[in-house]
């Protein structure tokens, strides 16, 4: 494990952090997406770059507030927000707190549960701070039907969102097929993370995959990463 980062080139560490927070929300109305995996390697990258980050963990499990706890010293800190979704109002609210106590942040992710569908009010609160949003999914006909229904929500709120292939094997007909699908129902990242043991393994370190000498899948993050600064305008 490296005790600095690994994936991104040292003159990326030289970007200049905007002075107002961006906030990416990470959602999808299905279960095990990998929006948790997807939240904490972007974090990974971002705090790499010197960039001052907050994380929001909405989903009662707590997988991310689990992972936060697991992160070494050495590593570059991150600040943590806990509330279920129902209160959101609380954790936007704990945002501002910290901002107002640390100077502010140059980037808010959000990690919400499954079903968030079944919370209209709440998301809504959300989409009027959030910037970006990312709709994990895998590759699965039942994880595209619920996602392309959520999909049509984000975009009745106007919200700039696109979805993320995750899991992949380029090498299937389903990864064509399923992206064409998607393509149809709305925006697509155009980079995919594939299907790789140290993208998972990663969770239970504390760590990003870009801070973990020779983890496979750091090019997959470092475009998805590069994918979301852009979008951001960070």
């Amino acid at each position: 494990m490296a005790g600095a980062l690994v994936g991104v080139e040292p003159t990326q560490l030289a970007h200049k952090a905007s002075s107002k927070a961006r906030w990416l929300l990470v959602a999808s109305a299905k279960g095990g997406t990998g929006k948790t995996t997807t939240v904490l390697n972007l974090a990974a990258f971002a705090v790499n770059e010197r960039l001052r980050v907050a994380l929001v963990d909405l989903d009662t499990q707590e997988t991310l507030a689990i992972w936060h706890g697991l992160r070494p010293a050495d590593m570059p800190a991150m600040h943590l927000v806990k509330a279920p979704l129902r209160h959101v109002e609380r954790a936007i609210a704990d945002i501002e707190t910290a901002e107002a106590a640390n100077g502010g942040f140059d980037l808010v992710i959000l990690d919400t549960p499954p079903g968030v569908d079944q919370w209209p009010s709440q998301m809504k609160l959300l989409l009027m701070r959030c910037d970006y949003v990312l709709v994990p999914t895998m590759l699965g006909y039942g994880d595209l039907r619920s996602v392309a229904e959520w999909m049509q929500f984000l975009r009745r709120e106007k919200a700039n969102a696109a979805f993320l292939l995750n899991a992949t094997n380029r090498q299937t007909k389903s990864f064509v097929s399923v992206r064409n699908a998607l393509i149809k129902a709305g925006q697509i990242c155009p980079i995919d993370i594939r299907r790789l043991e140290d993208i998972q393994t990663a969770t239970g370190t504390g760590c990003g995959v870009c801070e973990i000498k020779g983890a496979k899948g750091i090019e997959d993050l470092q475009g998805l990463w590069d994918h979301v600064r852009h979008a951001l305008e960070i």
